[in-house]
């Protein structure tokens, strides 16, 4: 995976990972909760019921709308690891993420095609009798995935702005798209040696 990311320019590179860095969360987060019943498990070990806001005193929506537009779509789908890994490498590669060179953008979709390829070839020889699964799996998970790291960082904003938790400098650089977040890379580097 490493390959393809090293073949384009560190511009483009940054631009993917700012474009990808939400749905990766919401991404792991989903398929990690696969297995629960109507909680979201976090990285912390914690479960997070859909019906949160007595314990948290927030929002219930997203939580609600993880569950219910990524959570129960994988148990649906029963989607398994390699095709989770070759999910998130199809969405890491966006042609037309923001601030991607026009040349590339070519070379990013060109990646992108090779991997839905690939993810195409896997279904084909582990999942013989799913006709029209690939298409299924890009259509159930990426527009949902847009939507809801959309509606995730307007959560982070008005936490932030009524002031109910502080929002850590790189978060909020990732997720608000705040302060110099040209170089996510060193942004990140700096963050932790901080």
């Amino acid at each position: 995976m490493m390959q393809p990311f090293n073949c384009i320019s560190a511009s483009d590179q940054n631009a993917l990972l700012l474009s990808f860095c939400r749905q990766h969360v919401l991404f792991n987060l989903a398929f990690r909760s696969r297995n629960e019943t109507d909680c979201l498990l976090l990285t912390n070990g914690q479960r997070l019921p859909r019906d949160h806001s007595s314990i948290t005193g927030m929002n219930e929506r997203t939580a609600a709308r993880i569950i219910d537009q990524l959570v129960l779509p994988m148990k649906f789908m029963l989607l398994d690891d390699s095709e989770y890994l070759l999910l998130k490498a199809c969405i890491l590669f966006n042609p037309v993420a923001r601030k991607v060179s026009a040349e590339g953008a070519d070379r990013i979709h060109t990646i992108r095609r090779q991997l839905c390829t690939v993810l195409e070839h896997y279904v084909t020889e582990n999942k013989p009798n799913q006709y029209g699964r690939t298409n299924d799996l890009l259509l159930f998970f990426i527009g949902p995935l847009q939507a809801l790291s959309s509606m995730l960082a307007e959560d982070i904003f008005i936490t932030k702005l009524a002031g109910l938790a502080e929002i850590d400098k790189l978060i909020e650089r990732l997720y608000l798209c705040t302060g110099d977040s040209d170089n996510i890379l060193a942004s990140a580097s700096n963050e932790r040696t901080a």
